[in-house]
Order: structure tokens, then sequence, then C-alpha cells
């Protein structure tokens, strides 16, 4: 995995917790899916944007490139936005804690439909929330069509998802078994989690957000408590209930464009700032902002 992938990692997670459909996917040349592939760093859970989007996600891929010439696109990819309910508020408003795929990252299948999430990260793990079908979108012609590409929603939110996403390059991949890879070459980050001296847990702080080139400094900001399995970062869980969440949601509102293309970057406490890579775009769904933010 090159930097980039981490980058687009922790920068694509803060957005995927709108209620995301993955909705457009561009294959690795000459490859097919064994069935369904599951996207790597793509769990997140949230809470405080819709009872009917609250949850933890994750996302899978299908398609057949393997007959394709390069550069061509296959004809179509079905992407599956998997959900259970960790992170929703029960009805005495007790918030469940995120549920997320105990292995992290390894002996995956790639479909989820009827597995179990787990509320513990870290062994013992014990099944808690069964994951199921979300979102399904199609992608037909490699462009990104966003909420266009949402064939079946089972979400039960009157608006659709709250964000839908664009990767123009293909993302890691696993199916049923998964070799794990050599960390030599990764950053900081990456290197300190390899050698132990970061904490299974860990927080980042999101200072500044920017919408294509224009920059909104936050009033309170943003931290984020994300965990990793001892190789990468995995999982992150966001509350928009909070003061800083109901800030983030609003400066997305008044700094975008309703379903319309979106560059982001994103700048932390201590000075890193992170863009999310050229060919990844996303689209927000205003209608489930505002219902977010009782507007």
């Amino acid at each position: 995995m090159k930097a980039r992938a981490l980058e687009s990692y922790v920068c694509c997670l803060f957005f995927l917790s709108a209620g995301c459909a993955i909705t457009d996917y561009s294959p690795w040349p000459g490859h097919k899916t064994q069935g369904e592939a599951k996207l790597l760093f793509q769990e997140i859970a949230f809470t405080g944007i819709d009872p009917n989007l609250d949850g933890t996600y994750s996302y899978s891929v299908s398609y057949d490139h393997s007959n394709v010439p390069l550069g061509a696109f296959p004809g179509s990819i079905t992407i599956t936005s998997y959900h259970n309910n960790g992170g929703t508020i029960t009805p005495s408003g007790t918030v469940l804690p995120p549920a997320f795929n105990p292995d992290g990252f390894a002996d995956r299948l790639g479909s989820l439909n009827g597995e179990f999430g787990s509320f513990q990260f870290f062994p013992p793990w014990t099944p808690d929330q069964r994951w199921g079908k979300f979102f399904v979108s199609v992608d037909t012609d490699g462009d990104c069509q966003f909420f266009a590409n949402v064939k079946q929603d089972f979400s039960g939110s009157p608006f659709g998802p709250g964000l839908a996403l664009c990767f123009n390059a293909p993302t890691e991949e696993t199916g049923e078994v998964v070799e794990l890879e050599k960390f030599a070459s990764l950053d900081n980050l990456l290197g300190r989690i390899w050698d132990g001296s970061l904490s299974n847990s860990f927080n980042m702080t999101v200072t500044a957000i920017s919408f294509n080139g224009s920059e909104h400094a936050m009033t309170n900001p943003f931290t984020v408590a994300m965990k990793h399995t001892g190789f990468r970062p995995t999982t992150l869980a966001v509350n928009f209930t909070t003061a800083s969440g109901k800030e983030l949601l609003q400066s997305i509102l008044s700094g975008t464009t309703d379903r319309a293309p979106t560059r982001l970057a994103m700048r932390f406490a201590g000075g890193l700032k992170i863009n999310l890579p050229q060919s990844w775009q996303v689209a927000f769904n205003h209608a489930v902002l505002r219902k977010a933010l009782g507007q």
C-alpha cells in the first residue's frame, strides 16, 4: 500500500460518515473479482445523521475485467454498501457501540450479507449486529454519475444516502484470503503502529476543512477516535450530535452545492493537510444534511 492510500483512507472516512453509498468505481485492469470483493479501509460508524442512516457501514465490489482491453470499462460494476445497527440510538436513548468486522481486514469474505459485526474490536469477539445490504449501485460507464447509479435502497430514508462517492481509480480489495503486505515503506503513522509505539486507540483532530479550495476553520475542532489492528488504522466512529459535529455538517452544507462533485481537503492538529485524491470525487445530499441539522 502506498502512502496515497493511507491519505485517501483518512480523508475519505470522515466523509463516508454522512450515510454514504459508494456509487462509482474503476476496476483493476485485467482483474475479475471472486464474487464480491470487500473494499479495505472503508468501514465507518456514525451517529446523529438520521435514524434511518446511522449505523456501521462496509463496502464491496463485483466485476469482470479479465477479457476487457486496457482502458475500457467492463460493462458494469456492482457496488454494495452494507450496514448494521452498531452506532444507532436505541429508543431508550442509548448509543450502541460500532459493530465492525472484528478481524479488521484479513480472511474476510467479500459478501457480508447475513454475517455479524462485533461491538468488541479486540478479542474475544462476540457476534452482535448482523450485516445487510443497504444501497446497491451499478456503474455502467466509468463516469461519476453519483446518486443516479443507486439502483436499490433498503435504508428506509426518504432522501437516500447522504453522500455519493466516485472512485475513478481502484482501491484495495479482498476476497476470501488476504496475504498481508510488508509495511516498511509507509509513513510515520503506520511506522508507529508497526513498532507498537502507537496505542491501539488514538485521536485525530480536524481543525479546518476545504471545499473546492475554500477553507473553513473549525471553531470547535472535530476530534475522532480511531483504532488499528496492529498493522493499519481500520475503523473510525463519528458522533454528529456534538457541537463540533454540527459545525462540520453545517460547513459542508454551506460550502458545497447539492449533489454536485466536490474537491475536499482537511487540515489536522499539528499541521498535517490531506487532500482527497484527484481520482476521487464526492457529492453531498443536502436534504440529508438539513434533516440532521434540524433545518
